[in-house]
């Protein structure tokens, strides 16, 4: 059983497709950093070439990600917030494959 303290670390990872425009590609990662102004958000960091995995037998780079943490009674509010699902199909079209990932950290 989880405290009631307990967070949750929301990390978002995307490769971009290698054809897709750089206007696309900048509007993604714009779009995507609504949350880092949501005063229920703490810890917000991105930055590109993210490589989460050292090993070199596992060398996928990743071009762009993010990471933030929420209390947890938070993420209905973070899932459904109107500015979080307003990225424009073409623009999310632009990713090649996202990686998402939640953790509880307490």
């Amino acid at each position: 059983m989880t405290s009631p303290k307990a967070m949750v670390r929301h990390i978002v990872l995307v490769k971009f497709r290698s054809d897709a425009p750089d206007a696309l590609r900048q509007e993604l990662i714009e779009r995507s950093q609504w949350s880092r102004k949501a005063d229920y958000v703490s810890n917000y960091v991105c930055g590109h070439g993210v490589q989460p995995n050292p090993y070199p037998a596992q060398p996928d780079e990743w071009d762009w990600g993010m990471s933030l943490d929420m209390a947890r009674e938070d993420v209905e509010r973070y899932r459904d917030d109107p500015t979080h699902g307003a990225i424009p199909q073409e623009v999310i079209a632009a990713a090649e494959k996202f990686a998402i990932l939640d953790f509880i950290i307490e």
